[in-house]
């Protein structure tokens, strides 16, 4: 086994126990809950005065993806303490990506 496949076999394994623990945390009604919460920090005061519905309404025109990304860095974040391991880039990455799949609000 050469070191590039024990480094490559060390990424599926954080990854792996990485979507585990979120898919044990997070089923998506927690996930739901975690971006619900996040969005209402990306909302002008005054959505009502211009006319919106709701928060929603006014993120779904205003907001940038900036709930979503606060989430995903946030639920990073907690794995990396969690797993007292850090992703390298390319396992962020992954990890983001599959965030973004598997809970397809946070995929914006």
């Amino acid at each position: 086994m050469t070191v590039k496949d024990l480094l490559e076999q060390e990424k599926d394994s954080l990854l792996s126990k990485a979507k585990e623990y979120v898919s044990k945390k997070y089923p998506e009604k927690e996930m739901a809950r975690e971006f619900d919460d996040e969005v209402l920090n990306w909302v002008n005061d005054d959505w009502e005065e211009e006319g919106y519905s709701d928060e929603y309404e006014w993120y779904d025109n205003y907001g940038k993806g900036e709930a979503e990304d606060a989430v995903i860095q946030n639920i990073i974040t907690e794995v990396e303490n969690e797993l007292k391991k850090k992703f390298s880039g390319d396992e962020e990455f992954e990890f983001e990506q599959w965030l973004r799949d598997k809970y397809y609000f946070l995929n914006r």
